[in-house]
């Protein structure tokens, strides 16, 4: 399995994820718990690389655009990158965790409901 494989097995499972939460079942936000928690892993493991990254990106950038790299535009580009993209993946986290608890909380009302009705009858 190369690199890309993993890649598109990720995405498969967000995907999945997403779809399921739209269909407001629990299990959704739980698979998206898990592909950002590896998101968030990746961000703080390989830091250096997205620093690397941020530099290349703000050259080609600047080069495309035909003008020079500004003062401190790199270091900037680099601190938000490095910084940035773990926190707002963790809120994402933080978000789903809410989304799921909120979707399971539903899911046992209905379930509770559709047990006393069939009791009933």
């Amino acid at each position: 399995m190369d690199r890309y494989d993993g890649h598109h097995r990720i995405r498969g499972a967000e995907h999945l994820g997403w779809l399921l939460i739209l269909r407001t079942q629990w299990v959704g936000a739980a698979i998206g718990i898990g592909v950002l928690g590896a998101e968030v892993l990746a961000a703080i493991v390989h830091r250096e690389d997205f620093r690397e990254w941020a530099a290349q990106a703000v050259i080609a950038r600047r080069a495309l655009q035909g003008m020079p790299v500004r003062e401190g535009e790199i270091q900037m580009m680099q601190m938000l990158t490095a910084t940035v993209l773990p926190v707002v993946t963790a809120v994402g986290v933080i978000w789903l965790l809410a989304t799921a608890m909120r979707f399971k909380r539903a899911d046992n009302r209905l379930t509770s409901h559709s047990a006393d009705g069939a009791s009933n009858r």
